[in-house]
């Protein structure tokens, strides 16, 4: 936010736009690059939720209370049973996952934008 230029908001208010229209046309546009990068990185950290601290380091208790991720399944396939191909290959189902997660929460979030511009462009039509 910090970095949308204040003259911007200054010029937008003279030539008559209202704080609704400078949200959509000015600020959101300016920081949807950063607004992107915070969704990917939040999509990345979601995936990766790791539940043992919450099990006492335990496995085990873990997947008998209803915590078992993919990540503790990994975990579990090369600590507990040294099954290193097991978790290798869950471990490359969840690159596809965080990549299917990313492009569709993009493609989503993009559309969110589009849509947003058509509400910002939209104008109130005069009566006749």
């Amino acid at each position: 936010m910090l970095s949308v230029d204040k003259n911007k908001y200054k010029a937008a208010s003279i030539d008559g736009a209202t704080k609704f229209k400078q949200l959509f046309k000015i600020t959101l546009p300016l920081i949807s690059r950063t607004l992107n990068f915070l969704i990917i990185m939040g999509i990345i950290n979601s995936i990766k939720v790791f539940p043992l601290a919450l099990f006492d380091n335990n496995s085990g208790d873990a997947k008998i209370n209803g915590g078992s991720t993919l990540m503790l399944y990994i975990y579990s396939q090369i600590n507990d049973t040294a099954n290193y191909g097991k978790a290798g290959a869950a471990s490359f189902y969840l690159l596809l996952i965080s990549i299917a997660f990313s492009v569709v929460l993009k493609g989503g979030f993009n559309y969110t934008l589009k849509f947003i511009k058509y509400l910002g462009e939209k104008k109130k039509k005069k009566k006749k």
